[in-house]
């Protein structure tokens, strides 16, 4: 089979059912008829990095990111992988990038202030935090992250009204 689309959608069959492999090899296949798609090595990226394969990973979504810049999932993406390795300067940097691209990306937000924190930046964490859960109000771990942060901050009154918060949305938080 030449037919780049085709390849891909098996390799993201395959990724779908964890079958890892088989996703690498398909959307490789993929890239080698059409190499300009930056979503083919964004996925590629997610699927080595399910295989525990991260220099790889970084590789491909690095790649991504050459082919468009504005890439946010590849950004969100390559920033995690960043985040897992405690390179928390540049998780940051993927974060923003994401968000200059998306910047109603909750999770980019609520990833950023996570690096942010790991970094002591907590103003800058908690104006992150702050974005996620304005665009995700109802999601518990958002409210508790913000929480820790102004706590870490000795913003006591505001930390306790976001633990309200946490625990009025999940009770067994």
């Amino acid at each position: 089979v030449r037919h780049a689309d085709a390849l891909y959608v098996l390799g993201m069959a395959g990724f779908k059912t964890g079958r890892f492999e088989l996703a690498v090899r398909m959307i490789r296949r993929a890239i080698a008829v059409n190499g300009a798609q930056p979503f083919y090595h964004s996925n590629l990226g997610n699927a080595l990095r399910d295989q525990g394969r991260i220099d790889e990973a970084i590789a491909s979504l690095e790649q991504a990111l050459r082919l468009n810049p504005a890439h946010a999932e590849a950004a969100f993406n390559l920033g995690n992988i960043f985040a897992s390795q405690t390179r928390h300067d540049e998780a940051a940097a993927c974060f923003k990038r994401a968000l200059g691209a998306k910047p109603d990306y909750p999770d980019a937000w609520c990833n950023l202030g996570n690096a942010l924190k790991a970094l002591k930046k907590l103003d800058e964490a908690v104006d992150s935090y702050r974005h996620a859960v304005t665009l995700l109000p109802d999601l518990a771990d958002l409210w508790c992250n913000l929480g820790d942060a102004l706590h870490q901050q000795t913003k006591v009154d505001e930390a306790v009204a976001c633990f309200e918060r946490t625990l009025a949305l999940k009770p067994d938080h």
